[in-house]
């Protein structure tokens, strides 16, 4: 059963699971489900179209589900979150623009105060969005990226997973897997060193991360020779090398969004 304020505005025809929490002054729409053991902050608001799954923690004054910020956007478009994510003061995320479409949300994220995630949006597992991040639309943010403070992702940018935006950044290109970038507009600097270690990457494997990255984005070769040179040289590589050489193969046929700088 469901635990509501009596400040709390809750539609009946919204779905709220077991120990649901729902704060004062919260604001729950029609068309909106809650998966059980979520809370919801007071002077939240989840509006029609948005569904959440199971454990989430939505801080005060958080907004789910606004309409697209788009001058086309579509009526008939959801919000889909998943489950044990942190949503913190201020945050906003927003529907699809897109008739029957969706901006959709993995587990285990974190998303720091006043963060961001605009229309059509895709964020993966374990993704970090620190104070004031902001992603523009159709972006796609992969498992485990850290996107910095005050740093804006530009529209159907991609970035790769285990990646680092450092903050105060602006990347405008898509950003590879295993990489950090920095700057306005950001700029490859290396892996993610740290990130790396964390997720158990050992020192063979961080070396050669940082070698492939370096000789497909800030080495002398065109991109093309590059990775023709890196799968002569592996033919059959290891995990994390196949997924940069996929992800430089996808930015090129243009299945990604914008390329990074050579």
């Amino acid at each position: 059963m469901a635990i509501i304020h009596p400040t709390a505005i809750v539609d009946p025809r919204a779905i709220l699971g077991d120990d649901v929490e729902v704060g004062p002054f919260a604001i729950v729409e029609a068309d909106v489900t809650i998966g059980d053991r979520t809370r919801l902050g007071p002077h939240s608001y989840l509006m029609s179209g948005t569904s959440l799954g199971t454990d989430n923690e939505i801080s005060y004054g958080v907004v789910l589900g606004g309409g697209a910020q788009h001058r086309a956007g579509a009526d008939d478009t959801r919000l889909i979150i998943g489950s044990h994510n942190v949503i913190r003061e201020g945050v906003t995320i927003h529907r699809a623009s897109l008739s029957g479409g969706a901006t959709q949300v993995g587990d285990h994220n974190c998303f720091m105060a006043t963060s961001h995630l605009g229309h059509d949006v895709t964020v993966g597992n374990y993704v970090t969005l620190a104070n004031v991040a902001m992603v523009g639309g159709h972006a796609r943010i992969g498992d485990h990226a850290v996107i910095g403070g005050n740093t804006a992702i530009h529209q159907r940018v991609t970035i790769g997973e285990y990646a680092m935006v450092g903050g105060m950044s602006g990347a405008n290109q898509d950003v590879p897997p295993f990489s950090m970038v920095h700057g306005v507009p950001a700029k490859l600097i290396g892996e993610n060193s740290v990130g790396l270690q964390r997720a158990g990457f050992d020192a063979p494997d961080r070396a050669l991360i940082r070698r492939a990255l370096r000789r497909i984005w800030a080495g002398k070769l065109s991109i093309t020779v590059a990775l023709e040179q890196l799968t002569a040289e592996y033919p059959d590589p290891p995990a994390h090398l196949q997924r940069l050489l996929d992800f430089a193969h996808a930015m090129q046929a243009g299945r990604y969004g914008r390329q990074l700088e050579h």
